[in-house]
């Protein structure tokens, strides 16, 4: 794990307008457009700023879904858990990542460029999270503790929910489809067998 560094800018979580979506344009624009990430990224040309989210997703789901017991289940919000819950996922989270870093760099093992390329993307991401950490932020700033990694929850959140809703969507569909074809089924089995009983000899059929 990376320790802190004191370059690192304080980023506090801008204030979205009504119905306005936090988006990675959102966050690029609004978000992590101070000078420090601009000159690390070219003004986040040369890196970009999607595949960094979607790594800190990925890990925050997993971190989530292991520790789920711990929710309180009466409080939806995930920033409104308690203090202690929220911390202890964190550092499953941060877990997670230095997990998944690993495993990235074993893959481009004997590739120095493409080592370095993971080394400074990982020590990017843990600087946007250390940005966005805000422990020591006053009690009146609600919701600008650890933002960053309570943005990537809820939207995993989201993600898992949509696709679960569009599973349960697909199944219906599938079982709606299984009822069709076992009443046409059922349609001609009933006209083949009337189709027999006029075949037969009316003796046959009284006897």
């Amino acid at each position: 794990m990376s320790p802190p560094n004191s370059e690192v800018p304080i980023i506090l979580k801008p204030k979205a307008q009504n119905k306005e979506n936090i988006t990675t344009y959102w966050l690029e624009k609004r978000a992590f457009n101070h000078p420090y990430y601009l000159a690390k990224t070219d003004d986040w040309k040369t890196t970009k700023l999607k595949p960094l989210l979607k790594i800190i997703k990925a890990c925050a789901a997993d971190a989530l879904r292991e520790n789920e017991k711990l929710l309180n289940p009466i409080t939806s919000r995930f920033p409104e858990q308690p203090e202690n819950v929220i911390q202890q996922i964190y550092d499953a989270f941060l877990q997670k990542l230095e997990a998944q870093k690993q495993r990235t760099l074993l893959q481009v093992e004997g590739n120095p460029r493409d080592i370095q390329t993971v080394e400074e993307v990982y020590s990017l991401i843990h600087d946007m999270l250390q940005s966005t950490l805000n422990l020591e932020i006053e009690a009146r700033y609600a919701g600008q503790k650890r933002w960053l990694f309570c943005w990537a929850v809820n939207e995993r959140g989201k993600f898992d929910r949509r696709k679960a809703k569009a599973q349960k969507s697909a199944e219906s569909a599938n079982e709606e489809k299984k009822r069709q074809r076992i009443s046409i089924q059922e349609l001609v089995n009933e006209e083949q067998h009337g189709e027999q009983l006029e075949d037969e000899p009316e003796d046959s059929r009284e006897a």
